[in-house]
């Protein structure tokens, strides 16, 4: 569920019992209970910052083009140096 306000929460079921949840809101303050889910694997939660602050730095985010081709250009390097 999303509000459109910067607040998202769901939840993972398996066999009709809810097995994760999340609260964007809530891990902001308190942290991710966590442990991630199997289905979490290899993406960010919303309170997760996955680049470091400086990463868009001469980036112009109302040129859509280019803010595209340098997060792609980051996520195609960071997938080269995951360990």
């Amino acid at each position: 569920m999303s509000c459109g306000d910067g607040w998202t929460a769901w939840c993972s079921a398996e066999a009709g019992a809810v097995v994760r949840h999340y609260d964007a809101f809530d891990a902001e303050e308190n942290g991710d209970e966590g442990p991630s889910h199997p289905g979490e694997s290899g993406y960010l939660l919303p309170h997760e910052h996955g680049f470091p602050e400086d990463a868009f730095d001469g980036v112009d985010a109302s040129d859509s083009a280019a803010f595209a081709a340098h997060y792609h250009g980051l996520k195609e390097m960071a997938s080269r140096h995951v360990v």
